[in-house]
C-alpha cells in the first residue's frame, strides 16, 4: 500500500501488508468477522516504512494505492487484497471546534467535487477507488486562511480465499480489513512533507 502526494517535496508513505501472517490468523484465529460492515483491523500486520506524522498542503493530490512487494509477489499472492475505498474522519479540534456549524466544512479542507468522494451522514467523507487509487486535493482553505486539522483515515481492503470452515471443509470467503492511521492537512498554504 502505497499513500502518495502529487508534490516532489513529499515522499511516498509505504504500508507492507504481511498477508502470509494475516493469512493465518485468518485460518487458526478468531481474529474477527471480516465483513463490510465489521472488517478487521490490521494495524498489527502492517509495517510502515516512515513512521513519521505526514502533512500535506493545498494543492497536494492525496493518492492510496495497493501494490505488491516486488520482492514477496509469491506472498502477496496467497492473500491478494484489493482496494475497495477509504473513509476520512476529520479528528482535528481545532478544526471542530472552529467549523462544525458550518454547512460545509470538508470544503475547507478537500476538494469535494469530484464524483467519487461521497459525504456521508455522520460527517466523514467516502473515497470510491478509480483505476484503483483512491485520491483527494487538498483545497485553498477558507477566505485564503491556513487552516490545519488533523484526519483520521480508514483503508477498506477486500480478499477473496479459501478457508476451512467448522466442520473442516474448504470454502470460498472474502474477507475486509481496515487500516486507519493519522494524517495532517494543511489548506491555504504550498508544500508537504514530514513534521
Amino acid at each position: 500500500m502505497l499513500i502518495r502526494s502529487s508534490s516532489i517535496i513529499t515522499e511516498k508513505i509505504s504500508f507492507t501488508v504481511q498477508t502470509k501472517l494475516l493469512l493465518e490468523a485468518i485460518n487458526n484465529t478468531d481474529i474477527g468477522l471480516g465483513t463490510s460492515a465489521n472488517p478487521i483491523l490490521i494495524d498489527g500486520f502492517v509495517s510502515i516504512n516512515d513512521a513519521n506524522l505526514y502533512e500535506f498542503f493545498s494543492g497536494e493530490t492525496i493518492a492510496f494505492q495497493l501494490e505488491s512487494d516486488y520482492g514477496k509477489e509469491k506472498e502477496f499472492d496467497l492473500l491478494p487484497l484489493e482496494l475497495v475505498g477509504c473513509h476520512i474522519h476529520n479528528v482535528g479540534q481545532d478544526f471542530n471546534r472552529r467549523f462544525v456549524s458550518l454547512p460545509n466544512p470538508w470544503e475547507n479542507i478537500f476538494d469535494t467535487a469530484p464524483k467519487s468522494i461521497i459525504k456521508l451522514p455522520d460527517g466523514s467523507l467516502s473515497i470510491e477507488p478509480i483505476d484503483k487509487i483512491c485520491a483527494i486535493t487538498v483545497a485553498k482553505g477558507l477566505d485564503d486562511k491556513v487552516l490545519d486539522t488533523y484526519v483520521s483515515y480508514r483503508v477498506v481492503l477486500k480478499s477473496t480465499t479459501t478457508v476451512k470452515n467448522a466442520e473442516g471443509r474448504e470454502i470460498l470467503r472474502t474477507f475486509y480489513f481496515v487500516i486507519d492511521p493519522l494524517i495532517k492537512i494543511t489548506s491555504g498554504r504550498k508544500g508537504g512533507g514530514k513534521l
